[in-house]
């Protein structure tokens, strides 16, 4: 997966505004990884998410591989922030990465 990073300006990274540490991060991570575990990755997709991969297929020729790689990512993205079901905003967040991707 690549993700593209909007530069900073280096005031910014002296002054460290809006950074979180890298062991709050790891807390996050090492969190999301236990919810993973005990839900066996698994998560439910939310209302109106079966309706955005049906267009996301339809419009974007979304392959069936692909379908499953999105749902991985949006489930992640989920576990990250302590979510029960994957919404909307996960897909979309996990379709913008497929797009980044293809590039």
């Amino acid at each position: 997966m690549h993700v593209t990073v909007p530069s900073v300006k280096y005031r910014e990274i002296m002054e460290g505004k809006n950074s979180e540490s890298s062991a709050t991060i790891r807390e996050r991570v090492e969190a999301a990884r236990e919810r993973q575990r005990a839900r066996k990755g698994k998560l439910p997709l939310g209302s109106g998410c079966q309706s955005l991969l049906r267009e996301a297929i339809d419009q974007m020729g979304i392959s069936l591989r692909a379908h499953d790689r999105i749902i991985k990512v949006a489930q992640t993205i989920a576990h990250l922030e302590g979510q029960e079901t994957i919404s909307e905003d996960h897909l979309i967040e996990g379709l913008n990465y497929r797009g980044a991707n293809k590039l």
